[in-house]
């Protein structure tokens, strides 16, 4: 590994203007802190999500000799960044018997503090470049000082920490040797006193190692640590930690303050005076309450975190490697410039939102997970998505939330809203804004809105489908251009039209050209449902404006029903009702006219849709049968308008009826 040398100030300017969050967010991760997400401030503290992590010097101010932090990018843990920290050897004119350079991961007054029997994690990743090492010249184990220390759980000066993870003297096999040490009432505070080993290691130089440490603080005699490396747990250990906070675990104790009710948690090298070099990176510093959300993971994703708001003109802005993906967690992107990003896409259950400006356009050109959550799209520029390749997810509970003025245009060889391992579970839609489906077929879990939506571009044909059982949609308007189809399948869908046009001729015209003389499998409006029931089942329609209102529809209000052939009033039974409106109507041409009894979209009532209306006369889900004079005025109306009806049911009966004499049923109505 290429030893990571800097200038403090020039890496503290250089990411000044980086700001994202870089590891996936999780419920009890308290703090986390990764270099490609992090600035640091005139004091060279660093901050990351307007958070502000302290550095501790000693001296103070710091000496030449100890340096850090700074930001370097020749290769971190998570990302292509980390925190370096130096320190070389002691100078001769020091005002301080200790150099450190530390950063405050926990503090003890945040709500999230480490206190006595309140158990918390640490983790991190460390890297220690072996062209910028040497081992410390004193030992921590033996009572005389510390080694160098690169992590400590500290409880107030001037007292040893009561816990401490220090790089020994020496090497193994070529590799760092460290140990995790306890200082409690029994050994004194004392920076001579001799500590507790729990246990020791070795860390390889110039790889990343990661560590976690539970600490479960207890000063008489009931605490715990644990130390996983690497993933496993190398340490276990029960007995006291830390000081009573009513005694001073001192000698001579005069003069002393007691050691504080809580705990600072510091990251960094720290040890006495002398004459050699350490040089450490880490990355990934993590403060939570379990051990799976301290543990570092090597960043497959960017994390758009809760407090995370970042704004990019370009995918290399994003952060990461430009293999890394980029998931939405509670956090936004706002894209000022066009481009297509290569990146995983995955929108997680905490979901996020991205903010295209007007005139801009940010595209999604590779795989998406949709992990329950929702992405809501903000601005009024676009969010184009267009997989050539890679994988779509979806768990139950995604959805697409397009908000009044923006738009999404969906295109590509691949469906990004339906789960491409089983094909079951399907993004819902949100749209108040504009909604365009084009050149791909796609399922959605339904659409609701005040928004537009456009499928098909004019020029290659595809089928947008409302999924099996998503019940009822909803849009302000509806194109399908040249040869597309919406599919509705089993549902139904509402258009509130408001102020604009009454569109029914369109979505008349839409839906008899997907009836396709029966076969439901044309562009326009079909159903993939009624395909399987041909005969039975259809498209009804009713527009608020029809005469009568049949449907009882909201004013500027149509609605489109999969539905049995025959009911009229979109009500789902064929009874005397239905029959009636159809009565009405008997041959005579109508406009727009399933309620007036047109249910073949011919343009006329007659025979042939009487006969679709007998055949599922008394038909009906969870609805009490039609009377007997409803049996009686069908019948009725058969027999004077010449149709010879035969094997008629009894009233009560479900049986379906069989029609004579089919070539008079043009005969005038009486």
């Amino acid at each position: 590994m290429v030893s990571m040398r800097r200038s403090r100030l020039l890496h503290s300017l250089l990411f000044a203007a980086s700001s994202m969050a870089a590891t996936r967010a999780y419920a009890t991760l308290y703090q986390n802190i990764t270099a490609n997400n992090a600035t640091l401030d005139s004091n060279n503290d660093i901050v990351e999500n307007g958070v502000t992590y302290l550095t501790v010097y000693k001296p103070t101010p710091p000496s030449d000799n100890v340096i850090g932090p700074w930001i370097s990018t020749n290769g971190g843990f998570s990302s292509n960044d980390a925190f370096g920290y130096e320190l070389q050897p002691s100078l001769a004119n020091e005002n301080s018997s200790t150099d450190k350079v530390d950063t405050r991961v926990s503090h003890a007054d945040d709500s999230s503090g480490l206190g006595f029997d309140a158990p918390k994690y640490l983790g991190f990743a460390v890297n220690i470049p072996q062209a910028g090492f040497s081992p410390p010249t004193v030992a921590s184990t033996g009572g005389t000082s510390t080694g160098v220390q690169i992590a400590q759980w500290w409880q107030g000066s001037p007292y040893s920490p009561p816990l401490a993870l220090d790089i020994e003297p020496g090497e193994t096999n070529g590799m760092v040797n460290y140990s995790l040490l306890v200082h409690n009432d029994t050994t004194g505070g004392n920076p001579s006193s001799v500590p507790v080993i729990i246990g020791s290691g070795t860390i390889a130089f110039d790889t990343w190692n990661t560590f976690v440490v539970m600490t479960d603080m207890d000063y008489n005699g009931a605490g715990q640590v644990e130390l996983w490396q690497n993933g496993t747990l190398l340490m276990n250990w029960t007995g006291a930690v830390g000081y009573n906070p009513s005694t001073i675990p001192y000698n001579p104790p005069t003069g002393l303050s007691n050691p504080n009710q809580k705990f600072d948690v510091f990251l960094g090298p720290y040890r006495p005076t002398q004459d050699t070099q350490q040089e450490e990176f880490f990355d990934e510093a993590r403060w939570a309450n379990t051990y799976s959300d301290a543990l570092p993971i090597p960043q497959a994703e960017v994390v758009l975190s809760p407090t995370s708001a970042l704004t990019v003109p370009t995918d290399g802005d994003i952060g990461g490697s430009l293999s890394s993906g980029l998931s939405f967690s509670g956090g936004s992107l706002s894209v000022t410039s066009s481009f297509t990003s290569g990146r995983a896409i995955t929108i997680a259950s905490a979901g996020g939102t991205v903010s295209v400006a007007s005139g801009t356009t940010f595209g999604i050109g590779n795989s998406l997970t949709w992990s329950g959550g929702t992405l809501d799209v903000t601005n009024s520029g676009t969010l184009s998505i267009a997989q050539a390749s890679g994988t779509v997810s979806v768990s139950s509970g995604s959805s697409l939330n397009v908000a009044a003025g923006s738009n999404v245009i969906v295109a590509g060889a691949i469906d990004p809203f339906t789960d491409s391992s089983n094909g079951g579970n399907h993004v819902n839609i949100i749209n108040n804004g504009n909604l365009t489906v084009a050149s791909v077929n796609s399922t959605i879990a339904g659409i609701t809105g005040t928004g537009n939506l456009v499928v098909g571009n004019g020029t290659k044909a595809n089928t947008l489908e409302l999924a099996t059982n998503s019940g009822e949609s909803s849009l302000a308007s509806l194109s399908i251009l040249g040869n597309s189809a919406l599919d509705i399948g089993n549902n139904s869908l509402i258009i509130n039209y408001g102020g604009k046009p009454d569109p029914i001729a369109s979505i008349a015209a839409y839906i008899n050209s997907g009836y396709n003389f029966g076969s439901w499998n044309g562009p326009g409006i079909f159903s993939s449902t009624a395909q399987n029931n041909a005969g039975s089942y259809g498209i009804g329609y009713a527009d608020s404006a029809d005469a009568g209102n049949p449907a009882g529809l909201f004013g500027n209000q149509i609605e489109i029903m999969y539905t049995l052939l025959g009911d009229a009033n979109l009500d789902g039974k064929v009874n005397g009702t239905d029959f009636n409106l159809m009565a009405t109507n008997f041959n005579q041409a109508v406009t727009n006219g399933w309620d007036e009894g047109d249910f073949n979209y011919d343009g006329k009532v007659n025979g042939n849709d009487f006969v679709l209306l007998a055949d599922n006369f008394n038909q009906f889900a969870s609805q009490s049968a039609v009377s007997a004079a409803d049996w009686a005025a069908l019948d009725n109306f058969a027999a004077a308008n010449g149709i010879s009806v035969a094997n008629v049911p009894e009233p009560a009966g479900m049986g379906a009826f069989v029609f004579a004499g089919l070539g008079i049923l043009n005969r005038r109505r009486r």
